[in-house]
C-alpha cells in the first residue's frame, strides 16, 4: 500500500530550510553549474501532477511504501549527475548530504537500495521476468544478411506496415492499453511534456522520428545452469535483447533500438523528446513508427503539429496514408530502392528522386499542386524554357502549351500533399530531421543510457524516461537564464 506522497509545497519548504542552514562550502558547491541546474530542476518539477498515476499502482493492504516521490526525485538526480549504477548512487546519497537534501531526504532517514528497485518495478507493472531459456535464445536469424555498402538493413516483414496502418487507423480508445511502458510515458507527459507546452517551448513543432542502436554489455550466450550438462538450460541476464544492425558502425550489435519522436524548439534553439520507446534491436524503424505516433497522439492530444520528418526508412505507402488520414504532411526522404526509373506511361518515367522525366529524358517543369483534384502538375521543359531544344518536340505534343503530365495522390500517396519532395519548402522542413538524431544522442550518451549498469527493457525504458525528463528540464533552465 502507499502510505504517503509528499507535496511539492512541502518539498519547497524542506529544501528552503535545509539550504539556508548549509555551510559556506556547501553553498559554494551549490553555485557550480551541475548543482545550480540540479537545484533549479528539483524546485521546478512538480510531482503533485503524478500522484493520481502512482496511487492505483499500489494495493490498499500490506506494508506501506514510503518516500516514493523522494525516490523518484533521487533517481532523476542520479541521471542528472551522470551516475550509471543505482548502487553507487545510493552510496553517494548516503555519504553526501547535499545529494540527499536535493532529493528531499532527511540525511538521517534515507531510502535503502531495495526501495529504489521496488519503485522501478512498480511503475513498470509486469510480473517477474523469466530469465531461464534453452541454449540459443539469442541466436542470430540466418535469414538476416549484412546490408550492401551504403544501404540500411532491409528487414521489414512483408505486409507489416499495411497491417499496422489498418490497426492504428481503425482503433478505438487508447492504443495498446496493456503495454507495460504506458505508465512511464504518462509520467513523462505529466512531468515534462505538458509543462513544456504550457511554457510555449513547443509551439507548432515539426515532429521528427528516428531510431538509434542501443548497445548493451549483457552476455548474449547466457550461463549454463548445470555446467556438467551440455544440454542444460541457461540463464540470460537480458532475455529481452536481440541482434540488430548498426548502420553507423556498420556491424551487428546486441541490445535494443531506441526510437523517439522529437522536435526542435526555435525559440530556445534546443531539441526535445516528445515520445520514446525501447524496442528489439531487430525491429525496423518503419515498424516502430506506427505505434509511436498512435500512442503519442493519444497521450498528448493538446499538441498541435503539421509535419512529420523522417529518413528513407519510412518511405512506404502505409506511412503516407497514415499521415494523410491524420492530417500530417510527411517530409520523408526517398528510398532509392523503391523509386529508381519507374515507368508511369509509354513516355514518362520517374527518376530516383521521384521527378517525372519526359520521353527525351529531361526533367519536366513543376507547375503547382491542385488541391481540389489532389494532383501535381508538370509541363514540357522545352515550352517552359528549361531546355533550349528537344529532338522529340514534334513527336511529343503538337500543342503550343506543350506536354502536360499529372501525378495524382490517389495513385501514389506520396504525391497527396502540397509540399513536394526536394522543393524549397521540403528542404527547409527536412532540416528538422536531425533534431531526432541529436535527442537520441543526448539520451544515449549525454545522459548515459547506453552506459547504464542494468538489464531488460523495463530498466532501459525507465532510465530513458529520466533522460527525456532531464532534457526538458535543461530547456526550462536555459529559458529561465535567458529571461534573467
Amino acid at each position: 500500500m502507499l502510505k504517503h506522497l509528499s507535496s511539492h509545497d512541502h518539498f519547497i519548504s524542506f529544501i528552503t530550510d535545509h539550504v539556508s542552514s548549509l555551510s559556506p562550502a556547501d553553498i559554494q558547491r551549490l553555485r557550480s553549474d551541475s548543482f545550480d541546474s540540479a537545484l533549479y530542476k528539483v524546485q521546478k518539477i512538480n510531482f503533485d501532477s503524478i500522484h493520481g498515476l502512482l496511487q492505483p499502482l499500489y494495493s490498499n493492504t500490506g506494508r506501506p511504501a514510503k518516500d516514493q516521490i523522494e525516490i523518484f526525485r533521487s533517481l532523476l538526480l542520479m541521471n542528472h549527475f551522470g551516475f550509471t549504477s543505482i548502487d553507487k548512487w545510493v552510496k553517494a546519497v548516503a555519504s553526501d548530504h547535499l545529494y540527499a537534501i536535493l532529493a528531499g531526504f532527511d540525511p538521517s532517514h534515507l531510502a535503502p537500495l531495495g526501495s529504489y528497485y521496488a519503485f522501478m518495478h512498480r511503475v513498470w507493472g509486469t510480473k517477474k521476468i523469466e530469465k531461464i531459456f534453452p541454449e540459443g535464445h539469442h541466436k542470430k536469424d540466418p535469414k538476416n544478411k549484412k546490408p550492401a555498402s551504403g544501404q540500411k538493413w532491409d528487414n521489414v516483414p512483408d505486409g507489416i506496415t499495411a497491417q499496422l496502418l489498418d490497426k492504428y487507423t481503425n482503433l478505438e480508445g487508447t492504443p495498446d492499453p496493456d503495454r507495460p511502458e504506458l505508465i512511464l510515458q504518462e509520467l513523462f507527459n505529466e512531468l515534462a511534456l505538458l509543462p513544456s507546452i504550457e511554457k510555449h517551448i513547443l509551439d507548432n513543432p515539426v515532429i521528427s522520428a528516428d531510431g538509434s542502436s542501443l548497445h548493451i554489455l549483457s552476455n548474449p550466450y547466457g550461463i549454463p545452469i548445470d555446467k556438467t550438462d551440455k544440454n542444460s538450460k541457461r540463464r540470460y541476464s537480458d532475455p529481452d535483447a536481440d541482434w540488430g544492425w548498426d548502420s553507423h558502425e556498420k556491424r551487428w550489435y546486441f541490445g535494443y533500438s531506441l526510437f523517439a519522436l522529437s522536435c526542435h524548439s526555435p525559440s530556445l534553439s534546443v531539441d526535445l523528446p516528445l515520445f520514446f520507446s525501447i524496442n528489439p534491436a531487430s525491429q525496423h524503424d518503419s515498424v516502430s513508427l506506427f505505434p509511436a505516433l498512435a500512442q503519442f497522439r493519444s497521450l498528448c492530444p493538446k499538441m498541435k503539429y503539421q509535419y512529420l520528418c523522417g529518413d528513407s526508412a519510412f518511405d512506404n505507402k502505409s506511412t503516407f496514408l497514415l499521415c494523410k488520414q491524420w492530417g500530417m504532411t510527411p517530409v520523408i526522404d526517398f528510398n532509392k530502392r523503391n523509386t529508381g526509373n519507374k515507368r508511369i506511361d509509354d513516355n514518362i518515367t520517374l527518376d530516383e528522386e521521384g521527378h517525372p522525366l519526359c520521353h527525351a529524358g529531361y526533367k519536366m517543369t513543376y507547375d503547382g499542386y491542385c488541391k481540389d483534384r489532389d494532383r501535381h502538375k508538370y509541363r514540357c521543359p522545352l515550352m517552359t524554357k528549361k531546355v533550349g531544344s528537344c529532338n522529340c518536340q514534334d513527336a511529343c505534343s503538337d500543342s503550343p502549351y506543350g506536354r502536360t503530365f499529372y501525378i495524382k495522390g490517389k495513385d501514389n500517396p506520396r504525391y497527396a500533399f502540397k509540399v513536394l519532395y526536394k522543393s524549397k519548402k521540403w528542404k527547409e522542413l527536412y532540416k528538422n530531421r536531425t533534431s531526432s538524431e541529436r535527442v537520441n544522442n543526448r539520451i544515449l550518451n549525454n545522459y548515459n543510457v547506453e552506459y547504464m549498469h542494468t538489464h531488460t527493457t523495463a530498466r532501459y525504458s525507465f532510465f530513458t524516461m529520466l533522460a527525456c525528463i532531464n532534457i526538458h528540464l535543461d530547456a526550462w533552465y536555459k529559458k529561465a537564464n535567458q529571461e534573467g
